[in-house]
């Protein structure tokens, strides 16, 4: 689906007499509700790779992948001990590693990664030799400028059979979320979500993967 075609159905799925609403207001909403399903169903998940150094507990994600973002992070693994079976690394809070750190400056298996700046991470236990890690994340969808005079030069990463939903509820709702006469904003956004929770089982979605927080100690 090209964003000519988004535009179309956004609009017939309000059954307006007229398109009161600029292409850029359109554009804003498919942005707004196609990124919010994303990031939630995990709809654009991509699998990565990163070694590490051995005896250095810094490392760059965004290696190969610069378009990384922390918050885009859902599970990890490291190789264990150099073969080809993998351990789940467990996302923490960058604090509690930087306290394990401090009290342990031993080396081995890295178990738990925090991140300090988006292309910084900080592994713990400190690698004791090179290991593979292997993430998934959450591309971002497909980047243009609201508002474009060249629609049909954009085409969707997100599959058609989800853009209808996205489209028909989230981009909906956003649209008509401050128009008086409408009194469809909430059910549709509320439509939306249902659809969202509904939808996240089929893609294996894990609530954002292995996010342990610090204990209360």
């Amino acid at each position: 689906m090209n964003l000519t075609t988004a535009r179309s159905i956004l609009v017939e799925c309000l059954s307006t007499v007229t398109n009161q609403w600029s292409t850029t207001q359109q554009d804003f909403a498919i942005q707004g509700a196609a990124r919010y399903a994303n990031e939630q169903i995990g709809i654009l998940r991509k699998k990565s790779t990163v070694n590490t150094v051995a005896s250095n507990s810094v490392i760059d994600l965004t290696t190969g992948e610069p378009d990384f973002f922390p918050t885009n992070w859902r599970h990890g693994r490291v190789s264990s001990g150099g073969t080809t079976a993998f351990d789940r690394l467990y996302l923490r809070q960058l604090d509690w590693i930087r306290m394990q750190l401090e009290a342990d400056t031993g080396t081995r298996q890295p178990e738990y990664i925090g991140f300090e700046t988006p292309a910084s991470g900080l592994l713990y236990p400190t690698p004791d030799a090179v290991y593979t890690i292997t993430f998934i994340w959450i591309q971002d969808i497909v980047s243009w400028t609201a508002g474009t005079a060249s629609p049909d030069g954009v085409t969707f990463n997100i599959p058609d059979r989800l853009m209808m939903p996205i489209l028909q509820y989230g981009g909906a709702a956003i649209l008509t979320r401050s128009w008086p006469r409408n009194k469809s904003a909430v059910p549709n956004w509320s439509e939306f979500q249902e659809w969202v929770e509904e939808t996240k089982g089929t893609y294996g979605s894990d609530e954002g993967g292995d996010v342990f927080p610090p204990d209360d100690d």
